[in-house]
């Protein structure tokens, strides 16, 4: 056994001397095409010193590194040689520069080794308010945080990869969130890509046509103002916080469930997209006025939207969708001008041509390349446990409410129906029950005071002793309990008449 262990260390210690040959060649070589890229470019200062490179590792992608300048030249002017230095180095150069500004931290990035594409899909486990599109370049899942960057904006050309982003995300939430936690309300405007998840439990409204659409909006609009409602209450105990995620901190047994509102094919919405149809036109236009209102509450509410959308050009892409998008993902387009109306005139040059599969995204914090993995025939595992065919949805519960009322309205009709006078059916509502049909006014019953036990009219309630005063003038209650025999009464009222029944024998 000692022989062998002995021959396995020999072999793994010649493994990781070739590799680390192989290692110091490649960066020996990058090392090489920076020098004479900015070598015949003569960028150095009076002391014929340049940018420099330093703690360069390699790795998956290409290398990463660190990008030290000399003084007397600018960290920031890397930006003008990006494209020089894609071509020297026969890579894509992605840096960003830290607080301190002492270095860049840069990327050496070769898409032949980049095989993410081909991984296979396995999600990641997140919270609710944590939307994962997709991995970064290093294979690091890429996260946001839908508190502090509402709403998403996913765009691109057919058969880019804004489905296989959007379902990395919802099976993600599926595997780790149950329906308490989340809520999808999922519009189908065309096609079916969204079909698959119908019969989740976290799907509660699954349309696919306008009108549905519309009602399911209008649901949302009332859970806007109930929500609105819930959290100004809570404002002096949070601290002057008035968001979902404080609410649930506050209350950890009693959690509301983030709603993602996921809308695919969003051009279907469009007003101008649609035909001269009039009824159309205003059902579209309402739609869209709901959407508005969520995009500038929903956030804090804990209400966001996620669109898909192909063409956005500047007559098909609202620009609320676009200002209140916090998170905006673009999986390129053969037209700039597509690119710069979702991501700016500034980044739409990285979005620009992108091959399918792969995206440029952009939110308050961070922004980067973008890739999806091969989800082919793996969604279905990972959701099996949650798919619930007769689960609460939102149209079940509406139908069930439409039964009850036309129950409750069934038996006003039939209550109706028994009573012949619509006015004595009023009254026995204040407390005055009808005078029975067939009886005689006059009729008068004989009462029997054996069955009486005056012990059992006590006056405890104090309020009508005081209302029985206020209203007779010189009234004396008697106690039943010490004597009831004796009355004290100085009124001018018959003594007889208040006496206890004397019982016959």
């Amino acid at each position: 056994m000692d022989f062998i262990n002995k021959n396995i260390n020999k072999q793994s210690s010649k493994i990781k001397q070739e590799k680390s040959k192989e290692d110091e060649i490649k960066i020996n070589q990058l090392i090489y095409n920076w020098k004479n890229t900015f070598g015949n470019l003569e960028k150095w200062n009076k002391e014929y010193n340049g940018y420099t490179l330093s703690n360069i590792k390699v790795e998956t992608y290409g290398f990463s590194s660190r990008v030290y300048a000399p003084w007397g030249m600018n960290l920031f002017a890397l930006s003008n040689y990006t494209d020089i230095i894609e071509t020297g180095c026969k890579c894509e150069f992605l840096y960003e520069i830290p607080q301190h500004r002492q270095f860049a931290l840069a990327k050496f990035i070769y898409p032949e080794q980049i095989k993410i594409n081909s991984w296979d899909f396995t999600p990641v486990k997140v919270k609710p308010y944590e939307f994962c599109p997709g991995y970064d370049i290093t294979g690091k899942p890429i996260v946001f945080n839908l508190n502090n960057s509402p709403h998403i904006l996913v765009a691109g050309q057919q058969r880019r990869g804004k489905n296989a982003s959007v379902d990395n995300a919802i099976v993600s939430w599926i595997y780790s969130c149950t329906h308490r936690e989340i809520m999808f309300y999922m519009f189908q405007c065309a096609k079916n890509d969204l079909v698959k998840y119908k019969e989740c439990s976290q799907v509660y409204c699954y349309a696919s046509t306008l009108g549905e659409i519309l009602i399911a909006l209008k649901h949302l609009e009332k859970e806007l103002f109930r929500r609105t409602k819930l959290f100004e209450s809570m404002v002096k105990k949070a601290d002057g916080n008035d968001n979902i995620f404080h609410y649930n901190k506050l209350h950890p047994y009693n959690k509301l469930p983030y709603i993602i509102v996921i809308i695919d094919e969003f051009i279907e919405l469009m007003p101008d997209n649609s035909t001269d149809d009039k009824d159309i036109k205003i059902i579209k236009n309402e739609i869209l006025k709901r959407l508005q209102m969520i995009g500038q509450w929903g956030g804090s509410l804990g209400i966001n939207y996620c669109p898909l959308h192909q063409k956005p050009s500047a007559k098909l892409m609202p620009p609320f969708i676009k200002n209140q998008s916090s998170i905006r993902i673009c999986f390129g387009f053969e037209d700039l001008v597509c690119c710069a109306i979702v991501l700016g005139d500034e980044l739409a040059k990285h979005a620009y041509k992108l091959p399918p599969r792969k995206a440029y995204f952009s939110n308050n914090e961070q922004n980067g390349y973008l890739y999806t993995p091969n989800l082919k025939g793996r969604i279905r595992m990972f959701i099996k446990d949650s798919i619930k065919p007769n689960h609460r949805n939102l149209f079940s519960d509406l139908e069930k409410l439409k039964s009850s009322n036309k129950k409750l309205q069934i038996n006003k009709t039939s209550l109706s129906k028994n009573i012949q006078n619509k006015e004595d059916y009023l009254h026995k509502d204040k407390g005055v029950a009808p005078i029975p049909k067939n009886i005689n006014k006059n009729y008068t019953k004989e009462l029997n005071f054996d069955k009486v036990d005056p012990f059992k009219s006590t006056f405890d309630n104090k309020k009508l002793i005081n209302n029985i005063k206020n209203n007779i003038p010189n009234f004396v209650p008697y106690n039943a309990k010490t004597n009831p025999e004796i009355i004290i009464d100085k009124t001018k009222f018959d003594p007889s008449k208040t006496k206890k029944p004397i019982k016959n024998k």
